[in-house]
């Protein structure tokens, strides 16, 4: 006779944070109540901000419709069109626009530009479009996730359904409880499907979470496991690891000499301090500002710092030779690459682009050229994308980044009329290439 699985919950316990909490609930029952927005904001791309009307947007099933509002930093340039967004398919389409160059030149758009197009991770399009479905209630399908690196992962087996791998900085525990992400990929798939995993180590239980977030207490239907098979032996792994690091390692760039520093504004966030160097000569940075995809800050302290200059004037067009370097954990890593005008990522294709050898690809580096001047900075959103022996990063041009540097009355320094040889350009990119340190609340105390 076979005995069937029992089935039975278990709790995900995680820290509340009930004074923060109960501030919150009573600050929102003394407000008055708030008048909802005319107008949402969408984000900015390529000097545009867009908007969208609030009364325009409709919900059809799975798919939101609504005017979207486009305009330069003058103001002269507008641009509206009506947009449908599909949130189970990750799928935009642009129904009607109209153009407008503040010259006096109009151009009216119809069905030429109606197609559906998938929507990429990561980029203004996808914010929009999770905007859209939460505003009406929707839930926006999750992306395809690229297979992540062995360097993150611990295996947890193979079967008919695929080869399993924990992601090892997400494990997390309660006494006897963990819970962790978990990776799989079908035989014959080249995207990976993630899940979030909770089990209680000595009772040998093992169940998959509906939702990546669950709330503290929340409760999870379970099996009971066995040593022999694959779930029994991805729990042990898990039990074994050590909890997920409470900080992380990513690259800054130093822009002018009294240390303004651009990072990643997706490594950004979460922090409850960034810091850069070790005892003595560690240093807090200051949030100055965030963007869509980069945040500036400065350095506390430190005197002048070093600057790799900058050449800001439009890129040259076709592939350019350059050198990128990053941090790869607190060590400096390098990759030979080539810039590539706006439309060489059809997954980013309002963006120049920095492209590598897969195998060396960096979510982040300073890129200068063979003058030995900075010609932007890499900044990925998300993961490298790859295809086949190639990667694609997109590159803020050094004057893309001058643009925004002016918002704050700032500026990136010049390129020298003389330009550096090889080892000079190199020493001052690695000179102004900074390790920051991620600190979460817990390692800040």
């Amino acid at each position: 006779m076979r005995v069937r699985p029992d089935p039975m919950a278990i709790s995900i316990r995680r820290p509340r944070q009930a004074a923060t909490a109960l501030g919150l609930a009573l600050a929102c029952a003394s407000a008055a109540p708030a008048k909802p927005p005319a107008m949402l904001d969408a984000g900015t791309e390529g000097g545009y901000a867009f908007t969208i009307e609030a009364k325009s947007v409709v919900r059809d099933g799975d798919r939101v419709r609504f005017r979207l509002l486009a305009a330069n930093e003058s103001g002269a340039d507008h641009y509206e069109s009506s947009i449908e967004v599909d949130c189970a398919h990750r799928t935009r389409r642009q129904l009607t626009a109209i153009a407008d160059d503040g010259s006096g030149h109009v151009r009216t758009y119809g069905a030429e530009r109606a197609s559906p197009h998938p929507i990429s991770q990561g980029t203004r399009a996808d914010r929009e479009m999770r905007l859209m479905c939460t505003h009406v209630g929707a839930q926006a399908a999750e992306p395809p996730h690229l297979p992540a690196s062995a360097s993150e992962l611990a295996d947890a087996g193979t079967d008919a359904g695929g080869a399993r791998a924990i992601f090892i900085d997400t494990v997390r525990r309660h006494d006897a409880s963990v819970d962790y992400m978990l990776q799989t990929i079908a035989p014959g798939q080249r995207y990976a499907m993630r899940q979030h995993v909770a089990g209680d180590c000595e009772r040998k239980l093992r169940g998959v979470m509906q939702e990546a977030d669950a709330p503290a207490g929340s409760k999870v239907w379970v099996s009971r496991v066995t040593a022999t098979s694959r779930e029994g032996r991805e729990l042990e792994a898990a039990c074994a690891l050590p909890e997920g690091p409470p900080s992380r390692w990513f690259a800054g760039f130093v822009v002018t000499p009294d240390g303004v520093v651009i990072a990643p504004h997706e490594r950004t966030l979460g922090c409850a301090a960034i810091v850069t160097g070790a005892g003595a000569a560690r240093r807090t940075l200051d949030l100055i500002a965030n963007e869509d995809d980069m945040t500036l800050l400065r350095v506390h302290g430190g005197g002048r710092w070093p600057v790799l200059p900058a050449i800001v004037k439009p890129m040259a067009n076709g592939p350019q030779p350059v050198t990128v370097l990053g941090v790869h954990g607190t060590e400096p890593r390098v990759s030979a690459a080539f810039a590539e005008p706006t439309g060489a990522n059809v997954n980013d294709a309002g963006w120049p682009q920095v492209r590598m050898l897969a195998v060396r690809a960096q979510p982040a580096g300073l890129v200068w050229d063979w003058t030995g001047s900075a010609v932007g900075i890499a900044l990925a959103l998300g993961r490298p994308v790859s295809s086949g022996d190639q990667a694609w990063v997109r590159m803020l041009p050094a004057q893309e980044v001058q643009r925004r540097l002016e918002r704050h009355q700032l500026a990136w320094r010049p390129a020298d009329e003389t330009s550096l040889d090889p080892e000079q350009a190199m020493r001052r990119a690695l000179a102004s290439t900074l390790p920051l340190l991620c600190l979460d609340k817990a390692a800040e105390r």
